[in-house]
């Protein structure tokens, strides 16, 4: 079977993989869609799934990450954020799933687990 030489750099130049948070309400499944070796991608894709009333959701959002823009110190990847419509979502590393308002005041915490 001869495969498209097209198909073949599309699958090398545009690596993607998910990682899913699990809390007691939300299931997270978050998608990377740059390169594994960028520090930073601005393309990642949210698909969240309330557990309780079964609403779905998916928003385009971006990694976080801390001390980029200090010289000399460690740039390290804290999670990622997704705006919505009235809220950002935010999944750090740590397992927290948080969501808030356009004022930046914290409107739902909960904490989960990697999968």
């Amino acid at each position: 079977m001869k495969v498209p030489l097209a198909l073949i750099f599309l699958s090398i130049s545009s690596a993607s993989y998910a990682e899913i948070l699990v809390t007691a309400k939300y299931e997270a499944t978050v998608t990377r869609l740059c390169e594994e070796t960028d520090v930073m991608c601005d393309n990642v894709v949210l698909n969240l799934i309330h557990n309780l009333k079964g609403e779905k959701l998916r928003l385009g959002g971006k990694t976080l990450h801390k001390n980029c823009l200090i010289p000399g110190s460690e740039c390290r990847f804290v999670g990622y954020e997704f705006e919505g419509k009235q809220v950002v979502y935010t999944l750090l590393t740590d397992g927290m799933f948080q969501i808030t308002n356009q004022n930046g005041e914290l409107v739902y915490s909960e904490k989960g687990n990697w999968l």
